[in-house]
């Protein structure tokens, strides 16, 4: 894992090495919700969907989530009442959208999301990378996981990336493997498990 600090903005990375195929891990992010590990993902609405000729799968979806957590952590430092000037804090469910790109003959998923709500002061954008293991193609995925935060409200700014860097990416995106694995373990499984019997 490692961060980057830029002007006005924050750069996150981390990587991760799923013990299965990437035929495994991309079903089981394609189909991740609902998931114990995310609660706080109240919706998820397919907005479009299309495969090219080329046989790449492409699919925009939109997100309706809880950020509590986030309101909890600006009440905690004494920084609600500042905050709640600048942005309305008290919306109940926070959106984003997500585009996907499946490519199966190059074994490659992409995912890359960015948030709706409160997209004029505050920038969130993710982006995540699934591929095959260079040393075991068959039997290993590697996740490469990234992501972008930007607030210019000066001089500020630099406080609100801080604890959205802390909870939303340092707390929440640690959870996304583990969210996989119980897909892998439960639904894919229950899955096999039914069609075998």
């Amino acid at each position: 894992k490692s961060h980057v600090n830029l002007a006005a903005m924050r750069v996150w990375e981390r990587s991760h090495v799923f013990e299965h195929s990437w035929e495994t891990v991309v079903e089981a992010a394609m189909n991740k919700y609902p998931n114990p590990m995310f609660n706080g993902v109240l919706s998820q609405d397919v907005v479009s969907r299309s495969v090219s000729k080329d046989g790449i799968l492409r699919t925009h979806r939109l997100f309706g989530l809880l950020f509590t957590g986030v309101v909890h952590r600006l009440t905690n430092l004494g920084f609600y009442r500042l905050f709640n000037s600048l942005i309305d804090l008290d919306v109940d469910v926070w959106y984003g959208s997500e585009h996907t790109m499946v490519d199966p003959r190059a074994r490659s998923y992409l995912l890359h999301s960015k948030n709706i709500t409160f997209s004029r002061g505050i920038t969130l954008e993710e982006r995540l990378e699934y591929k095959p293991h260079p040393d075991n193609p068959t039997e290993r995925t590697v996740l490469q996981q990234s992501a972008r935060i930007c607030c210019p409200w000066w001089p500020i700014g630099g406080l609100v990336e801080t604890i959205l860097e802390d909870f939303v990416y340092d707390r929440m995106a640690a959870k996304g493997p583990r969210a996989i694995e119980w897909v892998i373990a439960n639904r894919i499984a229950d899955t096999t498990a039914d069609a075998s019997s």
